[in-house]
């Protein structure tokens, strides 16, 4: 029926994204970090964000499972660089010392921009743990922990809630798929992530965890040194990583043991490491372990060591250039430097890629061309059935024509940061009203476009998000499998 609706002709054809959930193909990535003592957990978050930009992964939160003060917002800070300020923020609440003791994490959320001012703002780490896994499809989610457990053994230990009927082992043995753990010495010893401050958490999650667990033991990240001459060299100085490695030890480099776990996440980690298989790791009241070289039917468990003829400075010089490519973003023209604005038309020029936005015209997107070749059907003299537009869902609230305010209505234009972003007044029949942002992906050579969609009535509303989408005929076209055969015009 949608598509009777909205196809005038079989000369076009439109593509339409209901953007109620996503679907993603990558792994779901939670970090829990203790992102205060050490400065490595910075890097990690940093890549982790590197690979979220290449599409490699989807980072869905950040447990801090510290009680330094200022840690929470430090990740946050680190976060809204990166151009990615909604990723939820779990934070252990129920501690009695909470104080600031960290060399960089105070700097670093007083200097960079962020939202999260204080404590209340956060969610409890167990709490926001289940959320982000009930939410998860089955098996999709990949928790990498780079500090003590004590948050991990909370989800383990939480019991079934409004959230979800499942308790915190049940949630984690139905979503998640694999634990990437920094922590440890193998094949034995004694760790800090072990045994400091929370020995028991440790004993706990590996008695109660029957998933796969991969360890990344204290030997390995302490070969590997990142933070020194070459990172300081290349990082901008604008650049929270570059303020953090400053304030910790001055770029005297600095073991890389958590980005060890975090670039398990990579293929690439294949060509520089090797797992041991064969065994499981056991745990004593004092947080040192062992490796058991015997199988066990309920633990699979490895431990990852640096392959033969690999070289410590090479895996150091991947993670580092990993980082820098994430950070090299073109700082000489800024997204309004790169637009051209007339009679209310905006057209970015960026790289072999051109977008227009007509602000006067629902903030539509009348063009889109790469190197030149129009994306897009261009304007139609009769219909608004071209280049890509913006409603709410689903079409049997509102019938037709779309919602004014959200379809035809002008929107205000401000340039916030690097994003240009246009706002459209509040619409009289639902109370919606539409934001749209405009960004550059200076990496991947792309826009980056974020919908919002708010409600501004007076009650509840069930609504999503519908980029609807023009392009000329040609080509593939895919539809869905349905149940019902219905014959298009």
């Amino acid at each position: 029926m949608i598509f009777k609706t909205i196809v005038s002709s079989l000369k076009r054809m439109w593509f339409i994204f209901l953007l109620y959930g996503s679907i993603h193909a990558q792994p779901r990535v939670i970090l829990d970090t203790d992102i205060d003592s050490d400065v490595d957990d910075v890097q990690a978050l940093a890549m982790l964000h590197a690979y979220q930009q290449a599409g490699l992964i989807d980072l869905i939160g950040v447990v801090v499972t510290s009680n330094d003060s200022s840690s929470f917002a430090c990740a946050d800070a680190i976060n809204t660089f990166y151009q990615q300020p909604d990723i939820p923020i779990g934070f252990l609440k129920q501690q009695d010392d909470l104080h600031h003791f960290s060399k960089y994490t105070r700097q670093v959320s007083e200097e960079f921009l962020h939202s999260l001012k204080h404590i209340d703002q956060t969610t409890e780490a167990a709490q926001l743990y289940r959320k982000l896994l009930a939410e998860s499809p089955d098996t999709s989610v990949v928790i990498v922990t780079i500090g003590h457990l004590s948050s991990l053994q909370d989800l383990l230990q939480s019991a079934p809630d409004s959230i979800s009927p499942l308790s915190g082992q049940q949630l984690v043995h139905q979503k998640v798929k694999r634990w990437l753990c920094m922590g440890g010495m193998f094949p034995q010893g004694k760790e800090a992530n072990f045994y400091r401050p929370d020995p028991q958490s440790t004993v706990y999650c590996l008695a109660h965890w029957d998933q796969e667990v991969v360890f990344c033991g204290w030997e390995v990240g302490k070969q590997i040194i990142t933070g020194g001459g070459y990172l300081k060299g290349k990082l901008p100085e604008d650049n929270p990583m570059y303020r953090a490695y400053q304030l910790y030890n001055d770029f005297a480099g600095r073991p890389a043991w958590d980005q060890v776990a975090v670039m398990l996440l990579d293929k690439k980690a294949d060509d520089y490491f090797e797992f041991v298989r064969q065994g499981y790791a056991v745990v004593s009241a004092d947080g040192s372990n062992v490796w058991k070289t015997k199988t066990k039917a309920d633990k699979k468990h490895a431990y990852v060591r640096i392959k033969e003829g690999v070289t410590p400075d090479s895996i150091a010089r991947y993670m580092d250039e990993l980082v820098f490519s994430l950070s090299s973003r073109d700082s000489s023209f800024s997204i309004k430097e790169l637009t051209h604005i007339q009679d209310g038309v905006y057209t970015i020029s960026f790289d072999n890629l051109r977008m227009t936005i007509d602000a006067k015209l629902g903030a539509r997107i009348r063009g889109f061309s790469l190197r030149d070749e129009q994306i897009l059907t261009v304007e139609d003299k009769d219909l608004l059935n071209f280049g890509s537009t913006f409603w709410s869902a689903p079409q049997s609230e509102w019938g037709w024509p779309p919602y004014e305010a959200l379809h035809t209505g002008p929107y205000q234009a401000a340039f916030v940061g690097d994003s240009l972003v246009l706002t459209g007044g509040v619409d009289e029949k639902s109370g919606f009203q539409a934001v749209k942002t405009f960004s550059l992906d200076r990496q991947a050579k792309a826009f980056r476009i974020q919908y919002s969609l708010i409600n501004h009535s007076d009650s509840a509303r069930n609504a999503g998000p519908w980029e609807v989408t023009a392009v000329p005929a040609g080509g593939l076209t895919f539809f869905s499998k349905s149940k019902e055969k219905e014959q298009l015009p």
